[in-house]
């Protein structure tokens, strides 16, 4: 029974502050007053809320096996509960113990694989007044079961062949753009979070079926991909000449 009582004692303990004498720090743009988004200089990044027990629970946005309570939490990276208390300083707080970036990484490229094109009538359209038809050329633009859209992200890779350092890009994961987004119901003023990362974060990237390498004369950069694909609404851009 009083082991019992600890673990209570624990897991209503506030764990966004307690991160926070470990080497996290808050983003404050993606933050609301339930859902406390967290990441470290080592690349962890996770969101903390507290349910209607009084229970502290995190999630990683990046692996959907990475979530849980504090003991969750300190089992995924190897260390005690009692030691994350602490706040001791050479701890290496990253998700290490499952493998968190090439397993999740793979997991992401499956499941948009598995995905479906994007439908004509979907939310960017309804909510966003963008173009249905300029979406439809993008063949890599997709949409899950819950509707929200999916676009790849890719990362650069190198390679040594023949003593020369060859560079391309490959796709590491998605970025899923909620439909409904997480709502803080409480806060007068709320921070929805509007978008998650599945894998490894990267570039967004647009691609239609004429896309070619060879044809890049530009590259805009954009803070979302909503944002590009308004603009290229806007200034009617040649889309043979995107990638």
């Amino acid at each position: 029974m009083q082991k019992n009582r600890k673990n209570e004692d624990f897991i209503e303990l506030a764990l966004d502050e307690i991160l926070k004498n470990n080497g996290y720090y808050e983003k404050k743009d993606k933050t609301s007053l339930r859902y406390k988004v967290l990441a470290n200089v080592k690349g962890d990044l996770v969101v903390v809320s507290k349910n209607e027990n009084g229970h502290y629970l995190y999630f990683n946005p990046n692996d959907d096996r990475d979530r849980g309570n504090i003991f969750n939490f300190c089992k995924n990276r190897g260390i005690r509960a009692e030691d994350l208390l602490k706040g001791i300083e050479g701890v290496d707080l990253k998700a290490t113990n499952i493998t968190h970036t090439s397993i999740s990484s793979k997991k992401a490229l499956e499941e948009y694989e598995a995905m479906k094109g994007l439908a004509f009538n979907n939310f960017f359209f309804t909510k966003r007044l963008i173009d249905p038809h300029l979406m439809q050329e993008f063949v890599n633009l997709k949409q899950d079961k819950l509707k929200n859209i999916i676009v790849p992200s890719f990362t650069l890779s190198q390679t040594t062949l023949n003593e020369k350092i060859h560079s391309y890009i490959v796709p590491n994961g998605y970025v899923s753009y909620l439909c409904s987004p997480l709502i803080d119901k409480e806060s007068k003023i709320p921070k929805n979070i509007k978008s998650l990362c599945y894998g490894t974060k990267g570039l967004e990237i647009l691609k239609t079926q004429q896309s070619k390498k060879e044809d890049i004369e530009n590259i805009i950069i954009t803070e979302s991909m909503i944002d590009s694909l308004s603009l290229l609404e806007l200034k009617k851009l040649y889309l043979f000449k995107l990638v």
